[in-house]
């Protein structure tokens, strides 16, 4: 049995070094695993001696991934394969059998529906989720749907436009020898060519497949124009009965090819692939299936990532996971990537393997296809913040998060009311900061608060959050003291503390009950106070919030969230807590991070484009809105005003020559 090794690696033992030495110089895939022998994460080398080494040698030339990881690693195995490509995709299998937690991997394991053209005497076309190894003998695939619902609808539509013999029908496990003594329902309503009862040829019945295989690979346009001519052809003959078919086939395959954009001049086929990434490294792929120039399918894929995980690493992830068991036909022959894969070269030769032809992996940098690229892309990032919102709205998850969250922090409870400050400002210019408040997981976004920096100069964090929370927790005391006194419940509040969480709840029960009249909403919710706070920084931002905190005797469990490991501060605790990569509690503190920071730039702009739009004319004495309008449209900028002579500027309405002299001595 393998000797384990130390969890640091420079404490690695003697052993460990042999073990080293003595792994091959081929390539393979290795499995690392923990004290319990579990896998936590499965890479492959083209060097297997090498990669493997590189885990155990200075901490110093280790991402913190990696380090993290290998302080993890009990023992490890390898696996030899003749070519790095087979090491690729060995890679894959295992990463799907396993589910290692340091591995980039789809987050959902399930597999995607394909429909198929069975490999029978008489194919038929099925919905499916096994992609067998029967494309040898016959079958083929066409997906994955990344949308179940949209493989069954197409289903639908093909067994109504096509007439070969049905899944469902009664001869779908016989044996077809064409001398069955009746057909069923579906040849009487001309929905298959019968060949129970000898009514078509091998060769007819091969055409109708042949259209199936050429709609589902996009050619759809040359099939429409075939059935409407014929539709015609039997309304100029009399048959309104086959006419009417035709024309209902037709309108069911135009629904289906209606959405599908001419993107690229050319018949194109090639799969776009767009990514998006979350604040804490989970990531979606936007696959945009673009055949005969046109965009025919699309569909988006989670990742299980993390921060330091780099765009390229989950692209090379995503495509060897995703292509890895894909049918032949599925397999298109070029890939439209936004960055360059690291292992491009043996990618490339395992897709050509699937597809048994040429495929190009290609990263567009302008025209067309770079903005096809980007455009799946905007579509990823839609996509991730969809699935956010759903996550969300999951009642169950969030409380979840809330339990987790509590624990790590050791908060005395849940932290149902969470306010997170963020600052934002261009090189110390247009300062602003924002409050964003999160109850029970969700945003309420009705005690969102902006707050202008007014005493701080420069760039300085620190001070301006400082200011922020002074003025805020100013505003708790002032709105809890007069909700207090105006209200005459003073005796129940005794002793009163202005910033005790029970206070405000009392000052709201006796509103709600009757007791006391309902005083200004928003001055009352500067009075509800929260459960945690998050600083949106490290240590250093973390420290100055306190200091005041402190100041004011708020005694309130304050963090600090820094953005590069996502490691959460407390106070005078030199270890960050590190949330897992899959907690929940992650999440829900990534998103109020992120919105936090999307609310803080939004006011930050405003700002700074009405300050972009303020005239020097603004602080003339003498200078109103009405003389101000005059002298821009006379002279049409305030360059040309500062140029003007007295002379000139007294050719203006309304400007004198004491008015003109003072504009050109304050100009």
């Amino acid at each position: 049995m393998a000797t384990p090794c130390t969890a640091q690696p420079s404490e690695a033992p003697l052993s460990l070094e042999g073990r080293l030495a003595a792994l091959p110089t081929a390539p393979g895939c290795y499995l690392m695993k923990n004290a319990q022998g579990a896998v936590i994460y499965v890479g492959k080398a083209k060097v297997l001696r090498d990669r493997v080494r590189s885990y155990f040698g200075s901490p110093k030339s280790l991402t913190p991934k990696t380090r993290e990881l290998v302080a993890h690693i009990a023992d490890f195995e390898v696996v030899r394969t003749d070519t790095e490509r087979e090491a690729l995709l060995l890679e894959s299998a295992l990463i799907k059998r396993h589910l290692p937690n340091y591995n980039i991997r789809l987050k959902d394991d399930k597999t995607y529906p394909f429909l198929k053209i069975t490999n029978d005497e008489w194919p038929t076309v099925v919905y499916t989720r096994n992609v067998r190894d029967d494309t040898k003998r016959g079958a083929r695939y066409f997906g994955p749907f990344a949308d179940s619902g949209a493989a069954s609808q197409t289903l639908k539509i093909l067994q109504r436009s096509f007439t070969y013999r049905k899944p469902n029908a009664p001869c779908r496990d016989k044996k077809l020898t064409g001398d069955w003594p009746r057909a069923c329902m579906y040849f009487h309503i001309g929905q298959c060519l019968g060949p129970c009862v000898g009514a078509t040829t091998k060769a007819d019945y091969g055409a109708v497949l042949e259209g199936v295989a050429r709609f589902l690979s996009g050619k759809s346009e040359d099939l429409i124009v075939a059935r409407r001519r014929k539709m015609e052809e039997a309304a100029e003959n009399l048959d309104f009965e086959t006419a009417a078919r035709l024309r209902d086939e037709v309108q069911d395959l135009e629904r289906v090819t209606e959405r599908q954009k001419m993107v690229v001049p050319g018949a194109t086929d090639a799969d776009i692939l767009g990514l998006a990434r979350g604040a804490g490294g989970d990531a979606c792929v936007q696959v945009n299936e673009l055949r005969g120039g046109r965009l025919l399918g699309a569909g988006h894929y989670l990742l299980e990532a993390h921060i330091e995980d780099a765009d390229a690493e989950i692209l090379q992830s995503f495509v060897t996971q995703h292509y890895a068991d894909a049918p032949q036909e599925t397999i298109p022959p070029q890939l439209f990537l936004p960055h360059a894969l690291p292992d491009e070269e043996a990618t490339v030769e395992m897709l050509r393997a699937r597809r048994g032809g040429a495929v190009k992996i290609l990263v567009p940098q302008r025209g067309d296809k770079r903005g096809l690229v980007e455009l799946a892309s905007k579509s990823a990032a839609e996509n991730l913040e969809q699935e956010r919102l759903k996550w969300l709205n999951d009642e169950q998850k969030t409380t979840m998060a809330l339990t987790v969250l509590a624990t790590a922090l050791d908060l005395p409870s849940l932290p149902r009311r969470i306010e997170c400050y963020d600052i934002s400002h261009s090189q110390g210019t247009n300062q602003v900061a924002a409050m964003v408040v999160f109850e029970d997981g969700k945003p309420k976004k009705s005690d969102y608060r902006k707050f202008a920096i007014k005493t701080v100069e420069g760039s300085n964090d620190f001070a301006s959050l400082q200011e922020v929370l002074r003025r805020r927790f100013k505003r708790a005391q002032e709105s809890l003291a007069a909700a207090q006194a105006a209200q005459g419940v003073a005796d129940a509040l005794v002793p009163f503390d202005p910033l005790d969480t029970a206070t405000a709840g009392a000052v709201e029960e006796a509103v709600g009950d009757g007791t006391a009249p309902p005083p200004d909403e928003k001055a009352l919710s500067w009075s509800r106070l929260p459960d945690l706070i998050i600083i949106d920084g490290g240590k250093g931002q973390l420290s100055s919030s306190l200091e005041t905190l402190r100041e004011m005797d708020v005694n309130l469990p304050t963090v600090g969230l820094a953005k590069e490991n996502e490691e959460i501060f407390l106070p005078e605790n030199p270890v960050p807590v590190i949330l897992p990569r899959d907690s929940q509690a992650l999440f829900l503190v990534q998103r109020i991070r992120d919105e936090t920071h999307r609310f803080a730039i939004t006011f930050h702009r405003q700002k700074r484009g009405k300050s972009a739009l303020k005239s020097s004319l603004d602080d003339l004495p003498g200078i109103g809105p009405a003389r101000k309008k005059a002298l821009l449209k006379h002279f049409g900028s305030p360059k040309r005003i500062r140029e003007a002579t007295v002379e000139e500027l007294m050719e203006v309405d309304g400007i004198s020559r004491g008015l003109a002299e003072k504009i050109r001595e304050n100009l």
